[in-house]
């Protein structure tokens, strides 16, 4: 008990410029570096990419949902947040547009890449 009341006491000697708060100052400033340097550029880059995949996103496009479900897009309309799936069979199902994660290339951009799909024979 001794030792926290001494270990808390004031050093006597500690005489700088800022009374102490040197120390907690660098710190916000380095937080600060760090988010406007590092974190920041990352959500722009992230926000920009999100916008692209929406762009790019027309109808019969087949996308991967955030849930890991598979789609083709049927029914897509300008400035709508939902979108329409067709699922396997007659099954269709509206999701938000945040929910999908990526757009699978088509049969023939996947040929003409000279990507193998897996489980196809040589």
């Amino acid at each position: 008990m001794l030792a926290l009341i001494l270990f808390a006491a004031d050093d006597p000697q500690d005489k700088s410029a800022l009374g102490g708060m040197g120390l907690p100052l660098i710190m916000m400033a380095v937080f600060a570096l760090f988010y406007f340097l590092i974190a920041l550029p990352a959500q722009r880059r992230d926000r920009k990419q999100r916008e692209d995949l929406f762009a790019k996103l027309k109808k019969n496009d087949e996308v991967v949902l955030a849930s890991g479900i598979i789609g083709i897009v049927h029914t897509l309309r300008e400035g709508d947040e939902d979108i329409t799936l067709k699922l396997e069979g007659d099954a269709k199902m509206r999701v938000q547009r945040q929910a999908i994660a990526q757009i699978r290339p088509s049969k023939s951009e996947t040929s003409s890449e000279g990507i193998v799909e897996f489980g196809a024979k040589k």
